[in-house]
């Protein structure tokens, strides 16, 4: 009989995390069409940082848009404190995954606004700070060295870093 309210839970927990999932997945798809469709950003190779008077849109959907990316991973959060070392990877893992989902999103709309030597430049930083994030990330996993909890941390500080990252760059680049 336990085993069996164990299971159920357990697959309450899974339906769960995959509702909020594709709910997440819906708002964002309705939500923010706009940005796609919205040409109205006129930028010249002159211009380095898109202004609020040029485009106003991107920067405050942006920040909605990783509000609400923080506010669904927020909520599996609660997840953690019943599971398995390897259900906590699991989650961890499609945490990161949906951050660098983000950040890469965010990467590509840059290229559309930047000029060749500020595009360069972006990617020469960006190739550094994904350097850095690798290192602080392992490094952070070495703490729990021999345990899979290593695991889990090497994930959340990914995460954490690259949702850092995702809010540095929108207000920073789409002012």
């Amino acid at each position: 009989m336990k085993l069996e309210i164990i299971k159920h839970k357990r697959n309450i927990r899974k339906l769960s995390m995959l509702l909020l999932m594709v709910s997440f997945f819906i708002t964002g798809c309705s939500k923010y069409k706009t940005i796609e469709s919205a040409e109205i950003l006129n930028h010249t190779e002159n211009e380095s940082v898109i202004t609020k008077e040029e485009h106003p849109i991107h920067k405050y959907e942006y920040i909605a848009k990783l509000d609400d990316l923080d506010e669904s991973v927020t909520q599996s959060d609660t997840l953690h404190h019943e599971e398995s070392t390897s259900e906590m990877i699991e989650l961890e893992e499609n945490k990161f995954s949906r951050w660098d989902e983000m950040l890469s999103e965010i990467c590509a709309l840059l290229t559309d606004y930047l000029n060749k030597k500020e595009l360069e430049e972006f990617k020469d930083k960006q190739k550094n700070w994904l350097n850095y994030r690798e290192n602080i990330a392992h490094k952070d996993a070495d703490k729990f060295e021999g345990m899979n909890f290593a695991e889990v941390q090497y994930n959340s500080t990914l995460t954490q870093l690259t949702k850092e990252r995702c809010y540095e760059i929108v207000n920073t680049y789409l002012q």
